[in-house]
Parts: C-alpha cells; structure tokens; sequence
C-alpha cells in the first residue's frame, strides 16, 4: 500500500515539474503553426476587460478633467451680460463684456479678474424694436364690410334707367 501512495503521489506531481520546466520561456512558433490555437478565452477575456476600462475613463473621467481645464467665463442665453470679444494669453484672458449698454475690457488670470478699460460708444445706437413689441404698439384693428360709396348725386330717376338698362341685356 505505502508504494501504491508513493507512485500516485509522483504521478500527480509530474504535470508540476513539467510544466516548471517551461516557464518563463517562448512557446514554440512551429508547434502553434501544426497544432492549437494561440488565443484562448482568457487573453480575449483579458481584452474586453482592458477595453471596458478604456472606455470607462473616456466616458466618465475625460470629460471631469475637460471641464477643469477648460475654466472659462460662461453666461445663461437671456443673460444681460454679453461676452463680445475674448482672447486668451499665456497668464489669462481677455474678454470684452456688454453689460447694460456699456462695454468693458476684462482680464481674467490666476491672480482674478480686473476691469482694464471702459470702452463704450459715446452714443449708444438705440436697440431695434422686436416684432412682439411692435404688435403691441400697433392700434386694435378690426375689419368691417365695405360700405358702398353713395354721394346722393343719383336721382331715383338715373337709377331706374340703370336698371332698366341691365334688364334688357341678354342672359
């Protein structure tokens, strides 16, 4: 019985000692050409988790890090602060802002913003009317028949003859 052990014990053992023997060394290129497949389901494993990871980063991370790089001044559509111009430079930005009619050169930078100059026309051109705002100040307007035009210049007698007139036209 002891020598029964001793010999499965060797025989699960040898697949061990084999396989020691090769590691860390190349497969051999002729053996794959006649025989297996070189890829597994574990490297295909191994891409579709690196790709997933990727595609993570790109999705979620890429644009929290845009967003810290890419500080700017940003205003709402309805905004009364327009941003006109804006330049950048190697320590900041310049912007020029409209802000209720008047016009002013911004330098925003690590150190804040400073307002440069203010730059508005002497005379500022009067904002063009919207068509809501012209509807509004157009007066209330509602159609009526056309009466007919009568002077009181006909006389009973023109207009009998007038129809006497059309009464005798073929139909």
């Amino acid at each position: 019985m002891n020598g029964f052990r001793r010999l499965f014990g060797v025989s699960l053992l040898m697949p061990a000692f084999s396989a020691a023997q090769t590691l860390g060394t190349k497969s051999d290129s002729a053996a794959l050409a006649g025989g297996g497949s070189p890829v597994g389901v574990m490297p295909l494993l191994q891409m579709l988790l690196a790709l997933g990871i990727v595609f993570a980063l790109l999705k979620f991370g890429l644009p929290k890090v845009a967003n810290r790089l890419n500080k700017h001044l940003a205003t709402p559509l309805n905004s009364s602060i327009r941003i006109e111009e804006s330049a950048n430079f190697a320590g900041g930005a310049l912007y020029l802002v409209s802000v209720k009619h008047r016009s002013l050169l911004l330098s925003v930078g690590t150190h804040g913003v400073n307002c440069l100059a203010d730059v508005t026309d002497p005379a500022p051109t009067a904002e063009p009317t919207t068509f809501e705002e012209l509807v509004q100040s157009a007066p209330d307007w509602t159609p009526t028949e056309p009466q007919p035009e009568t002077d009181g210049s006909l006389s009973t007698d023109a207009i009998k003859a007038a129809l006497d007139r059309l009464s005798r036209l073929p139909s």
